[in-house]
């Protein structure tokens, strides 16, 4: 295990620490990359890479199943833009997403989806890791969250990327950690997250119910 190992990884990292748990339910690894290649590499796609999964990625790089190869793939901050557009408009198409910060929903779909992409492309960059799992990459602090993106399905699925990694494959239940330790904001990302949630007090009270959208005909 250790061979695969990056040259610059440290040793007692947190990360070398769950590779070796993660190897043991079979998440297959390559050898970590050395801090030269990951500048090269977030060059390459125009985006920051936080520093933990930096470290993550310098300790051993994870391959096959589900996982992403930014070695050998293309992306860009515009092909973000657009893929996390369409995760929008899937719900938006059908009427059962429209944020308020978008002001008043058009009639049409092409233009609905203006809106959407000009909000899209002002949020923080999204990198996704592993299936529909998407690392926050702005700001490129310590402790920023990874995001479960599917439609309009957002919610959080790691405080970190190191809680990620446990609650996605070693059986730690985030949910039921409380309170979460501090984690890095995700910006206007959040609204998606709160949008259709009922707001309560710590005692459970209703402060604000759940927004409900009056139905939709679209024109075209």
């Amino acid at each position: 295990m250790d061979k695969l190992f990056g040259p610059e990884s440290q040793p007692g990292s947190v990360f070398r620490a769950l590779v070796r748990r993660l190897a043991e339910v079979d998440v297959k690894f390559e050898r970590g990359l050395s801090q030269r290649a990951l500048d090269e590499l977030s060059g390459r796609i125009g985006l920051p890479i936080p520093p933990d999964l930096r470290k993550f990625w310098a300790t051993a790089w994870p391959v096959g199943r589900e996982w992403w190869d930014w070695r050998h793939t293309e992306w860009s901050r515009a092909k973000m833009n657009e893929r996390i557009t369409d995760e929008l408009m899937f719900h938006v198409e059908s009427g059962d997403t429209w944020l308020e910060s978008w002001g008043d929903r058009p009639r049409r779909k092409a233009e609905a989806r203006e809106v959407v992409s000009a909000w899209v492309a002002t949020g923080p960059a999204l990198l996704p890791l592993y299936s529909h799992r998407f690392a926050v990459c702005e700001p490129a602090l310590p402790d920023t969250p990874v995001l479960s993106i599917y439609s309009s399905d957002w919610i959080y699925y790691g405080w970190n990327l190191a809680s990620y990694l446990q609650h996605e494959f070693l059986g730690l239940d985030i949910f039921k950690v409380q309170p979460w330790p501090p984690h890095q904001p995700i910006g206007q990302w959040q609204e998606v997250l709160d949008d259709g949630c009922t707001e309560r007090d710590q005692n459970g009270n209703v402060i604000r119910p759940a927004r409900e959208l009056p139905p939709v005909t679209w024109k075209d």
